[in-house]
């Protein structure tokens, strides 16, 4: 579900661009790599 929100919102940051958009785009990406890439957080921390 993060995973999702996070490529819906930088698609949307893509539609609208401005220089203050890269912040979130770093965002994005950061949360997308950390979930998907890094497999954070833990299954065990979250008790799943």
């Amino acid at each position: 579900m993060a995973v999702a929100g996070a490529g819906v919102s930088l698609v949307l940051s893509a539609l609208f661009f401005s220089v203050w958009l890269i912040f979130a785009v770093a965002l994005d990406v950061g949360l997308i790599v950390g979930i998907v890439w890094l497999n954070w957080p833990a299954q065990t921390t979250i008790g799943a």
